[in-house]
This record gives C-alpha cells, sequence and structure tokens, in this order.
C-alpha cells in the first residue's frame, strides 16, 4: 500500500488484492475550474454551480480512474438507503437518492461527495468496494450498520479495510443538545463540553460503529484533516456558510 498527494488529491493509495488493485482517492478543493463559492474543484452538480463547469472538474478526477471515466455518485439525502451498482452506470445519477454505493464490478469508480460530512471507503480482498456518506442524521439512522451487512460475508471481515476520510472534526462541530443527546448515552465522551457548547466528535463515532459491525481497528485509517480547520484546502459546509462545493471520496477496483 502507498500514499500520495497531488495538487488536487489529498490522499491516495493503492491496495493489491487477491486478483487486481484497489485505489483509493480523497480529493481536495484545489486544482480545478469553479470559481466564487465554488473555488475550484467543485465534484457536486446539484449545489448551484455551472454544470459545464462541473463536469470539467470531474474529468480532472476521472484522469487519476480506470479508463479516465467518470466515477458513480448520486444525490445523498442524509438517510439509509444503498445504491448497488448493475455494472453499466458512468457519472452522476440524478434520479437516484442514496447514501451509501456498493459495487462488486471491475473498473467503476464510485463515490460520495462531502462539504464537512464524514466520507467512508470499504473494500475487501475479492474487490468489493463501497463508498459511505455520514453526517450525524445518517450515524443515527444506521447507515453504517445497514451497510456493513449487505457488504460482509461471514468470513472476511477480517479481510475488510475502512477509510474514514477528511470531514468537520470535534474542534469545529459545535451541535446543539438536541443533537448531543442522541449520542453521549450511547458513546460517553463523544461530546465535548467547551465553555457551554457542545462539540460532537463524528470521526469517533464513525470508527465505533464500524468495529461494533466487526472491522478490526487496525484496518480502520482516519484522516486526521478537519475540513472547517482546512477550508484552504477543503469544502466546509459550516465554514463557508452553507453555500460551497464538494470534494469526493472515490473507490476504485481493477483486475490484473
Amino acid at each position: 500500500m502507498r500514499a500520495i498527494k497531488k495538487e488536487s488529491i489529498s490522499f491516495f493509495t493503492a491496495f493489491k488484492c487477491a486478483s487486481g488493485v484497489v485505489k483509493v482517492l480523497f480529493t481536495s478543493r484545489l486544482g480545478g475550474f469553479s470559481n466564487g463559492n465554488y473555488k475550484s474543484l467543485n465534484l457536486s452538480p446539484y449545489v448551484g454551480d455551472n454544470e459545464k463547469v462541473v463536469k470539467k472538474n470531474r474529468e480532472i478526477v476521472a484522469s487519476f480512474l480506470s479508463k479516465g471515466k467518470d466515477f458513480v455518485s448520486v444525490e445523498q439525502v442524509h438517510g439509509t438507503n444503498i445504491y448497488r451498482i448493475a455494472g453499466t452506470e458512468t457519472g452522476h445519477q440524478k434520479d437516484v437518492r442514496a447514501d451509501a454505493i456498493i459495487c462488486e464490478v471491475p473498473d467503476i469508480a464510485i463515490g460520495v461527495l462531502t462539504a464537512d460530512c464524514v466520507p467512508i471507503v470499504l473494500f475487501d480482498e475479492s474487490g468489493r468496494i463501497a463508498a459511505v456518506h455520514a453526517g450525524w442524521k445518517g450515524l443515527c439512522a444506521g447507515i453504517i450498520k445497514k451497510v456493513i451487512k449487505e457488504f460482509l460475508h461471514i468470513d472476511n471481515k477480517e479481510k475488510v479495510r475502512a477509510f474514514v476520510g477528511p470531514a468537520i472534526d470535534v474542534c469545529c462541530y459545535q451541535v446543539g443538545i438536541e443533537v448531543s443527546a442522541r449520542f453521549e448515552d450511547i458513546y460517553p465522551g463523544i461530546v465535548i463540553n467547551r465553555m457551554g457548547s457542545n462539540y460532537l466528535n463524528l470521526k469517533q463515532i464513525v470508527k465505533m460503529q464500524l468495529e461494533e459491525q466487526g472491522i478490526l481497528p487496525e484496518n480502520i485509517y482516519i484522516s486526521p484533516d478537519c475540513t472547517s480547520c482546512l477550508s484552504e484546502l477543503y469544502f466546509s459546509y459550516r465554514k463557508d456558510g452553507g453555500k460551497t462545493g464538494r470534494q469526493a471520496a472515490l473507490v476504485l477496483y481493477t483486475r490484473n
């Protein structure tokens, strides 16, 4: 496995599995063509940016992927629906609402789009891949449990790897009592109180929920990057005032 950084790719790793290679990519907001609030590598076609410019941005990312094909993404709605790849999809699926994608077909890149929520990539040695979008609503609703249940075979839990990408961290993620109360009784210490305000550790919740579903701690990578602290590098819904672009967490399996 190797990790590298490029101008528009904040993290890239290639993992050799039984019959091929899995690529994991996390993009930054750098290196694209968008302007204004979406500057510059906005990859979302549904946040108000120019669609032709978004297409050019996605072409940049596609150049890192197999055969330069656009990655499959869906409209995310903070729910628990899972979209399974049939094998003919490419690009953004405008009519699909889901917060996770599972793929067992080689040479099809899949991804989720985020600007503070937690992106999760899963893969195993067989080449099965998944991408998950997890905000506090999805975590409450059980998106991780549902994805793992559909993703795992009984005998491969120890072979699954999980990458948790850049997201807003506990240093910046202030929440109200109605949100913090949903988590603090289940996960003691997950809410930090500073000067009367509550701050939620989404990445740690993701890690604990992955472990609860049988993913080994040593197979979970968590990015230390906070999208709010590093808003010059990442899009941040909170830091940017709600009108901003989206970066992507991508995964692709290619056969040897």
